[in-house]
């Protein structure tokens, strides 16, 4: 156990020998040992259970919390863990309640809900800028984390995974969106409301993303060769150059149906002619990734939220993630399978951006893989992808 002859020499020990003390939990100052209590970043005076005067002592700790700034042990914990490294530490911790009982010194939280409870009335005007931030961090993944245990955050984990709700409520509670601030916070008559208010964001995307199953789920079991499935685009709409090669056609084709900026009929036909013949298979997920990332390669966001005006679209995450698991129901064999790639690519929208040209563009791949390519007309796609 290191010993320190007085509170200064504490504060004036090396960032070094502060770490070992951190470490090795206990120290003494003055003849007199303190402990420390990890899960709180706390330090405690350290007394005999042996007699009277040791118990009243025990009774002291609880001055601690609210003691004057004098109290040593109150002083050694700031000196030891008022640092970019006890920082860090907080911010690695496991979750939010963990994060929040070391920030804030108090045993007593236990969920996510009682930290934001916490953090909706703390002050905040004399923080350093460190500090500031730290609650800011800390009231983002604490709302993350409130927001995958209500209701409609159980429901998203089952339909798309943990993860991707995870990566879903992070984005929504990044300062980017400016749904999530202290001072919004603090507006809320509770936490519970400032959930509440949050968790129709999740409501409209469990909606989309439950419609596009549905109807994706519908696609694979009709028979996409006959009626509003099978109508083609009529030749002179698309390729008034009379073009007779069927890449060429192909991506005539993608280039008409596509409104976006930056589209290149030399990226178009090369992609074509490179993955109609190198054999990789079009229901890989990562195999989408990659295409996806030279068909599309400056997309210049990398995230599209959820419809929070009435749209229909899912967030790009929660369609990829959907996507993703849809792709592995798909029978590769198929002969109708460039439309269910189609439908399921534009229904899901699980990239944000070039969506359209994605599914047009593995449409066209399977067609050319067998020898022959038809445009799809316009009412076929939007039979096939059912957005609204």
């Amino acid at each position: 156990m290191i010993e320190f002859k007085n509170l200064t020499a504490l504060q004036h020990a090396s960032s070094q020998i502060q770490e070992q003390v951190r470490n090795e939990g206990k120290l003494q100052i003055a003849g007199h040992e303190y402990h420390i209590n990890a899960d709180l970043q706390q330090v405690l005076r350290t007394h005999p259970k042996s007699n009277q005067l040791a118990r009243f002592f025990e009774g002291v700790s609880k001055f601690f919390l609210h003691g004057s700034s004098a109290s040593v042990a109150k002083e050694v914990t700031k000196t030891l863990f008022s640092t970019e490294g006890a920082q860090q530490q907080r911010l690695q911790s496991t979750d939010s309640v963990s994060h929040a009982r070391m920030l804030f010194k108090d045993g007593s939280l236990q969920t996510p809900e009682q930290v934001l409870e916490k953090l909706r009335t703390v002050d905040t005007h004399k923080m350093t800028e460190a500090m500031l931030a730290e609650h800011t961090l800390l009231l983002q993944r604490t709302m993350s984390e409130s927001l995958q245990n209500t209701e409609t955050g159980k429901k998203l984990q089952d339909l798309m995974g943990h993860q991707a709700t995870a990566q879903l409520t992070d984005k929504l509670v990044a300062p980017k969106q400016e749904f999530v601030s202290l001072e919004q916070l603090r507006q809320q008559p509770s936490a519970a409301n400032a959930v509440a208010s949050l968790e129709l964001v999740l409501m409209m995307e469990e909606k989309n993303l439950l419609a596009a199953q549905h109807h994706q789920e519908a696609i694979r079991g009709q028979e996409l060769n006959q009626g509003i499935y099978a109508e083609i685009l009529s030749e002179e709409s698309y390729n008034p150059n009379k073009l007779t090669d069927n890449a060429d056609r192909a991506a005539a084709w993608i280039l008409k149906a596509s409104s976006s900026k930056g589209n290149e009929w030399s990226n178009f036909t090369a992609l074509l002619k490179e993955y109609t013949h190198n054999g990789k298979d079009l229901t890989d997920s990562q195999v989408l990734k990659e295409l996806h990332h030279r068909l599309v390669p400056n997309i210049e966001r990398d995230y599209r939220g959820p419809a929070i005006s009435g749209g229909s679209l899912p967030s790009s995450i929660g369609g990829a993630a959907m996507l993703a698991h849809h792709l592995e129901t798909l029978d590769k064999a198929d002969p109708q399978i460039g439309k269910q790639l189609f439908a399921a690519v534009v229904g899901f929208h699980g990239f944000t951006d070039g969506n359209g040209r994605m599914g047009r563009l593995l449409y066209a791949l399977t067609e050319l893989r067998a020898g022959q390519f038809s445009p799809l007309s316009l009412q076929t796609e939007n039979a096939l992808h059912g957005i609204k």
